[in-house]
Order: C-alpha cells, then sequence, then structure tokens
C-alpha cells in the first residue's frame, strides 16, 4: 500500500492508566548552597519563602507514604512544605524556612528528587506525522473487512470495536516527557517552529504488520513497516526536529536520539 500525504507535525498526549512507583529513586544529598533562579522572599514574620513548579504527578514522590518522605525532608532542612492537596491542578509547592540558606537547600533536594523520578517516569506525549489521505483510509477499510470477514478471527472475538479510526495513523517521531504546563506550552512553540522545515508531501509505502509484544495476548499497539522513496529526508526531518527538543531542554526524549524512523503506529 502506497500513502501520499502532507506533512504537519502534532504533539500528542499519551493516557496513562496507572500510577508510578518511587519507592526506588535515589536522590543524592544537596549541600546548603542558594539554588539558581530561585526566587526567595521574606514574609511579614522574617521566615523565608520560595516556590518551586513541580508537576502533581510527583507529589505523592514528596509526600511519601503516611508522609514520612515530606516529614523525614522537613527535619533534615529545618522547613516546613506545603504541597497542594490530592486532586489539585496546582504545579507550585512552597517552601518555608527560617534562613534563605535553609529554603535553598530544600528547593534543591526536591528539584534533585523530582529530575531523578522523571528519568524513569513513563513519556507524557509523542510527536508525530499524522498519515491522512483518501486513499489511505480506503486500503485501511478494506484491510478491516477482510479481517472481519474471515471466520476464524470472528471466533477468535475480533469486533470493529478494535479497529482504530484511519484518521489516527501516524508516524512518531519521537517519545517525550512533559510533566508541567510550562513544558507543554514550550513544546508546542518548538512544533510551529518546525512547520517550515515540512515539505509539502513525501510518499510512503507500508509493508506488513507487527505488534509491539512478545506475548500477543497482551497487544495493545500493531504497526506496520514503512518503506520510503527518498528515506534521507524523512529522516533528516525527523533528526531536526528531535533536535531541536534536545537543544531546548524541555523534555529528553524517551528514544534515542536520531533514531530510525521506519514504522508506522496503527494502534487499536
Amino acid at each position: 500500500m502506497t500513502i501520499e500525504t502532507a506533512f504537519c507535525c502534532g504533539l500528542w498526549a499519551m493516557l496513562d492508566d496507572g500510577g508510578e512507583d518511587y519507592d526506588h529513586v535515589a536522590v543524592d544529598e544537596a549541600g546548603d548552597e542558594e539554588y539558581e533562579g530561585l526566587d526567595i522572599v521574606v514574609l511579614d514574620d522574617g521566615q523565608y519563602q520560595a516556590t518551586v513548579t513541580i508537576a502533581p504527578t510527583f507529589y505523592p514522590l514528596i509526600i511519601g507514604r503516611k508522609g514520612q518522605a515530606k516529614a523525614r525532608l522537613e527535619s533534615d532542612t529545618r522547613t516546613s512544605i506545603l504541597v497542594p492537596r490530592r486532586g489539585s491542578k496546582s504545579e507550585s509547592v512552597t517552601v518555608r524556612g527560617k534562613t534563605r540558606a535553609a529554603v535553598a537547600s530544600c528547593c534543591t533536594r526536591l528539584e534533585l528528587l523530582v529530575s531523578s523520578a522523571s528519568e524513569t517516569s513513563r513519556p507524557t506525549h509523542f510527536v508525530s506525522i499524522p498519515l491522512v489521505s483518501p486513499r489511505t483510509e480506503r486500503a485501511i477499510a478494506a484491510f478491516r473487512d477482510a479481517v472481519l470477514a474471515d471466520e476464524r478471527c470472528a471466533q477468535e472475538g475480533i469486533t470493529p470495536e478494535l479497529f482504530c479510526n484511519p484518521r489516527q495513523l501516524h508516524l512518531t517521531v519521537a517519545v517525550l516527557r512533559l510533566n508541567t504546563t510550562a513544558q507543554v506550552k514550550t513544546a508546542c512553540r518548538i512544533l510551529e517552529g518546525c512547520v517550515c522545515m515540512c515539505p509539502p508531501t513525501r510518499t510512503l509505502r507500508m509493508q506488513g504488520l507487527e505488534y509491539m509484544n512478545d506475548d500477543p495476548s497482551e497487544v495493545d499497539v500493531l504497526y506496520s513497516k514503512v518503506r520510503l522513496e527518498d528515506p534521507t529526508g524523512l529522516q533528516r526531518l525527523a533528526d531536526s526536529i528531535v533536535d531541536l527538543f534536545a537543544e531546548v531542554g524541555v523534555a529528553r526524549c524517551a528514544i534515542p536520539s536520531h533514531g530510525k524512523v521506519s514504522s508506522l503506529s496503527l494502534s487499536l
């Protein structure tokens, strides 16, 4: 099957159906040096206060079981940490202490804790090139009808609901970890700059069907191999997009930079 499509990069959020276990996270001790770029203010009662931007997904990590992690950090740095209530969308964690050094130390350790956890956290978004054309939709519809017409597939419980909308077909360029609103906004600005990099059309050829799991009964995603008439052009585009994210440091790519573009995602 051959696909001719107009290129346009998009940023999509990845659904997450479970929490993250942070018990394994190890954090090095931080010194009392002042945190660079940290805005520490003096309150009316003489205490010092600073606010750190942290995604709500990391609040359980800061609090710990029965609040033990938070209590330990407060004791170590002689500060108090105010974490938004469960369910809050606020990304602001407030730290208060009697000295500027104590507040800076606590904020540093919070940043180190979150940074370490981010290294192993699940990707939240992916950058993709949508592959949509009338010819593609017809080919995918023919494939779906052929599968559903097979009696063996019917016996295995394969139903029309298992097939995605052909308009959701895409070529994945990179997966990212964007945990805060600021990171998402930065990623969007980067993508806006990618528009001029995309060629108007490119011809791709799909061949074969594979799945992303060693156990066929646990398959969530099917993908097809992609053959490019001009592989270097699309590869250069993908590499340039990945480089933009790496240079800005908005997020770490969950796949190696300059990964080979060779598959088309057919999500079920």
